[in-house]
């Protein structure tokens, strides 16, 4: 997806990554589906969906990803297949393909990865397929001190090398460039930790100039009684003094999920609200969905996803089923166009359903939509052979 720049330094600074492993249960995923909407009409505009399947061990066994294209429509174009695992269940291999059910699927990467006696992951290797046989195109060794803590990675052109304190915490990490054959100094990030504390207080960043270590920007974290991250604080440094840029605030709920953060950047000596994204898990405790909220003088949805689990009864993912919506953005009334249609639902971004009806299997359906309220909400579809399809549809009045 085309974020924001901001948004993208923030996922840099801060890690801003997917809440899918705060999870309390081990459902098995099946979908995670994602759209990003324009902050100008509210609708639509890309998105992408992952499927998973799983072998008879309920180990990974195949990723099948669609876009939704300008067209509305969601198409699908690449898929990860070919997994194997050792006897320990350890991930061996698997092959990255692009094409699709229709035209053929070719390959275009092998993943593959060695591991140690204890498990502990010692090489990874990327192949592209070059005509008709894998070339080499990456590696990554890893190396392990003797607590079983990571030591260091080597990729081609660069190195992180990592040291404990006493208590095995990380200290710090140095990343070094292959340079004419040599390793070169390039960054370093050292851990600071409060005495007898187990998470780190500040993260500060240095950079190799001129033989000297030079500190550059640093973040700085408070946590709650159970260690969690409450804040997050990144600063610049300016001559002597630290300056601060962006802020990251989070909340948890009474089992200690993370259902919100806020971002926050220093603008002109006050804090300028940018993001929020709100998180709802299920009574498991698994992450279900996220809504990311642009401040744009009000909150404006700009990205929602959603996670869906074995166990859960709607699958709400696209297919290769292929129906037409129109008109979209509605009013009072939607026509629906495809083959074998046998039920519509609308949901809300929470996933719930707020309208239902069965189908007759024509090819020209219509669903009134009463008093459902304006927003932006899914339409879902099901084929008499079972076939799921979904499409985003916003509501005018």
């Amino acid at each position: 997806f085309h974020m924001n720049y901001k948004l993208l330094l923030f996922c840099c600074l801060f890690g801003a990554s997917t809440l899918a492993g705060q999870t309390g249960s081990i459902k098995p995923l099946l979908s995670v589906v994602g759209l990003n909407y324009s902050p100008f009409n509210g609708q639509a505009e890309q998105g992408d969906s992952t499927h998973y399947s799983y072998n008879s061990n309920q180990q990974l066994d195949k990723q099948k990803i669609w876009y939704y294209s300008t067209s509305g429509t969601w198409l699908l174009f690449n898929q990860f297949t070919d997994y194997t695992y050792d006897a320990k269940g350890n991930l061996l291999s698997s092959v990255y393909q692009s094409g699709n059910d229709v035209s053929g699927w070719n390959d275009d990467y092998r993943f593959s990865s060695t591991y140690d006696s204890l498990n502990l992951r010692l090489t990874d290797k990327t192949e592209s397929w070059v005509g008709s046989f894998w070339q080499p195109s990456d590696s990554t060794q890893y190396v392990y001190n003797v607590n079983g803590k990571l030591q260091s990675e080597t990729h081609p052109n660069y190195r992180i090398m990592y040291s404990y304190n006493a208590q095995n915490q990380i200290a710090f990490e140095l990343r070094q460039l292959l340079e004419n054959g040599a390793w070169e100094n390039s960054q370093r990030v050292d851990f600071t930790y409060p005495p007898g504390e187990l998470n780190p207080s500040f993260r500060t960043t240095f950079y190799w100039n001129n033989n000297l270590w030079l500190k550059y920007s640093r973040q700085g974290y408070t946590y709650s009684a159970s260690g969690k991250v409450l804040t997050q604080l990144d600063q610049t440094l300016n001559g002597n003094d630290w300056v601060d840029r962006y802020n990251l605030v989070y909340t948890y709920d009474a089992n200690d999920l993370n259902i919100s953060w806020l971002f926050s950047e220093w603008d002109n000596g006050a804090w300028d609200i940018i993001y929020k994204q709100t998180n709802e898990f299920d009574a498991d405790g698994d992450l279900i969905s996220e809504r990311l909220d642009r401040w744009l003088g009000v909150w404006t949805l700009e990205h929602f996803r959603w996670y869906h689990y074995q166990e859960s009864v709607e699958t709400q993912t696209p297919s290769a089923v292929q129906f037409a919506v129109f008109p979209n953005p509605a009013t009072n009334q939607v026509t629906l166009q495809g083959e074998n249609l046998r039920q519509v639902k609308i949901l809300d971004l929470q996933g719930r359903v707020v309208r239902q009806q069965s189908l007759q299997g024509q090819e020209t359906e219509s669903l009134v939509l009463g008093l459902l309220p304006a927003g932006n909400y899914l339409i879902q579809v099901a084929t008499q052979e079972g076939k799921m399809g979904l499409k985003p549809l916003q509501i005018n009045h």
